[in-house]
């Protein structure tokens, strides 16, 4: 009964209260605005999607995606991202809804949506775009790949911590190809970029891996 309760609400509302495309819509934007100034990143979103306003949606996960990361993870991103429309999307969405596939491990859907970010700029890509790009690269073994993503990368000192981490990764790309001396240079500059927990440790990372390969273990201690 109450199964048959549920299946009936939909349509006795439709039926009974109906309202129209633009009442629907001025509901929702309304709604949406206040789920985004209460704080509820997902209700507004698609509240914000019912009513169209797409551009809405890209500027509150810019303000708000790391709320959305912390509370809901990477499904909670991508479902938010997935409400605007492919062709709408800007290149800052192209960029989260490939870093939320990455930690989800389906790379390929990473890659493909980071591209796209890439696509859409115009000049050198940033920092934010390269790095998840050619850490997969990498880790994947394509160290051709993320050579030459880093080649279209542009390091302007705008964003220290991910462009000390490009480093990091270009110094690791050196070392695994057994150019001992430019891992060397490319590592020190990433650790006198470092500007982070995150970023000083990565550069730390490739150090240790130099001097391992060095055979400097005195470093290493």
């Amino acid at each position: 009964v109450v199964g048959e309760a549920e299946s009936l609400r939909p349509n006795f509302a439709a039926d009974y209260f109906p309202v129209t495309q633009d009442h629907r819509r001025s509901v929702h934007s309304r709604a949406a605005k206040w789920f985004a100034g209460n704080g509820f990143v997902n209700e507004a979103c698609s509240s914000f999607a019912e009513c169209g306003e797409y551009d809405q949606i890209s500027r509150l996960l810019d303000a708000h995606a790391s709320r959305l990361w912390q509370a809901n993870g990477a499904d909670a991103v991508l479902s938010a991202v997935s409400l605007i429309p492919a062709d709408l999307r800007s290149p800052a969405m192209w960029r989260l809804a490939g870093e939320a596939h990455q930690v989800r491990g389906d790379w390929g859907q990473a890659v493909a949506c980071l591209n796209r970010a890439a696509g859409q700029l115009e000049g050198p890509i940033p920092a934010a775009v390269a790095l998840p790009l050619m850490w997969m690269h990498y880790v994947s073994g394509s160290t051709d790949e993320a050579l030459a993503v880093y080649q279209d990368c542009q390091l302007d000192g705008s964003d220290p911590g991910k462009e000390s981490r490009v480093l990091s990764c270009l110094a690791a790309i050196h070392w695994a190809h057994g150019d001992l001396s430019l891992c060397r240079a490319v590592s020190s500059a990433a650790l006198g970029l470092a500007s982070d927990d995150l970023s000083l440790a990565e550069a730390h990372t490739v150090l240790a891996m130099l001097s391992a390969a060095e055979g400097d273990h005195g470093r290493l201690a």
